[in-house]
């Protein structure tokens, strides 16, 4: 896992929700890639207010997942 990635699953707090841009800052994507991955479930969220959000839950998550896939 890249050292961005450590830090951010770091300052993760599992009850919060994110908007596409903290979760594009801490993945180091633009906004309209964070949406995509959004829309296709890759990072699990809804939209609130018409506003994509996840959950820090799915977040850690995903920081699990890629962290497994870079170990092989």
């Amino acid at each position: 896992m890249s050292k961005k990635k450590t830090k951010a699953k770091q300052n993760i707090k599992l009850g919060a929700f994110y908007s596409t841009e903290e979760v594009a800052d801490m993945l180091g994507f633009n906004e309209k890639c964070i949406r995509k991955i959004f829309r296709e479930g890759t990072i699990p969220a809804n939209k609130i207010a018409n506003k994509w959000r996840c959950t820090g839950a799915a977040l850690w998550n995903y920081f699990e997942q890629s962290a497994l896939i870079d170990e092989f």
